[in-house]
């Protein structure tokens, strides 16, 4: 799953191209804190996508480089060491840092509470 390429779909945010607090969980109306999964189901993306904006900046695998770089490069067999992508704003952060562009970056040994990962699962890959 490419994080942008499911998150987006050529929008501004998940959900269309407006903003719209009540949507997800950033500083201007969310708790401050994260949330379960699922608590704003406005704000998903037309791929059924959940909480892509807000709640916490998601870990994606690819290293962090100065655009334009190739998305093919997955940084699999890189070093952990070095600067991965962080996408979808997060809780602590206001709405602008929540539009599916938005890219941070750290290493992946940092450890913050603003800072999550999704598990996701091919459909056609679950057993028994």
């Amino acid at each position: 799953m490419r994080w942008d390429k499911e998150a987006k779909h050529s929008r501004i945010y998940p959900w269309g191209d407006e903003r719209d607090t009540s949507r997800c969980n950033t500083w201007e109306r969310g708790p401050h804190d994260t949330t379960t999964v699922g608590i704003y189901p406005d704000g998903v993306s037309p791929s059924g996508l959940l909480d892509a904006a807000g709640n916490v900046q998601e870990w994606t695998l690819d290293l962090f480089k100065t655009h334009p770089y190739d998305s093919s490069d997955s940084g699999q067999n890189r070093s952990l060491s070095e600067l991965r992508v962080l996408r979808g704003g997060s809780w602590n952060l206001n709405q602008s840092f929540a539009r599916c562009a938005f890219r941070n970056y750290f290493h992946s040994d940092d450890r913050y509470d603003f800072i999550g990962f999704r598990v996701v699962v091919s459909s056609g890959s679950r057993e028994g």
